[in-house]
């Protein structure tokens, strides 16, 4: 994750290994490896909530970004699920987003209130955590992708990318070769005919 001295990015994205002997990769993984260069992308972390916790806010701390989006893969949602709050020990938190306005006329994405109790719900609340106590005005939002197949992996992230523009309103996502600059509105209405026609749930078992 070099920094750049000009066009530096605004956003930090962070994504998982495998971690049962049956996935070849992981979804939140594959996402992150098609995603444009203008984000700081922090991938592969161990599935370790305290190891995975730390180099994310060491990275939070040396690369100062306007905003986090964590990405972990769930194998039996079948939905792009954008979590609304992190428990651990008995505490909750909340991500400061107004994640109703994020997924407006989106299909195949809905808030969840269930961060599946493993090592993506430890990591949100840590990352939580801190940036409250620290970067209060930083926002987090973590995002549970499904299992995707390998050929809509250059375009579903689109969603991630209205998922940038809500967090870093002036952060403009560039594809690497199909778009030059996205409108919110249309970006949107993109994503619902891609996801009706193309996202594929996978009947494998599991969830981080």
């Amino acid at each position: 994750m070099p920094k750049s001295p000009e066009n530096q990015p605004e956003l930090l994205l962070t994504s998982f290994t495998t971690w049962l002997p049956h996935q070849k990769s992981n979804a939140s993984d594959d996402l992150l490896k098609e995603f444009p260069d203008r984000a700081w992308r922090l991938r592969l972390l161990p599935v370790d909530t305290d190891q995975a916790s730390q180099r994310v806010i060491a990275a939070i701390q040396e690369l100062k970004p306007g905003a986090v989006v964590c990405l972990g893969m769930a194998e039996l949602r079948s939905r792009l699920n954008l979590e609304l709050s992190a428990r651990f020990c008995g505490d909750r938190l909340q991500t400061s987003l107004d994640l109703a306005s994020l997924v407006r006329d989106l299909e195949y994405t809905e808030i969840s209130t269930d961060a599946g109790q493993f090592v993506c719900e430890g990591l949100y609340y840590h990352v939580l955590q801190h940036l409250q106590r620290h970067h209060p005005h930083v926002p987090c939002v973590f995002v549970h992708v499904p299992v995707l197949r390998l050929a809509i992996k250059p375009k579903f992230w689109r969603i991630l990318s209205e998922c940038s523009i809500v967090c870093c309103p002036k952060l403009v996502i560039q594809a690497n070769h199909e778009i030059n600059s996205i409108d919110t509105r249309q970006s949107k209405l993109t994503t619902i005919a891609m996801v009706n026609s193309l996202l594929v749930i996978s009947g494998d078992s599991g969830q981080l």
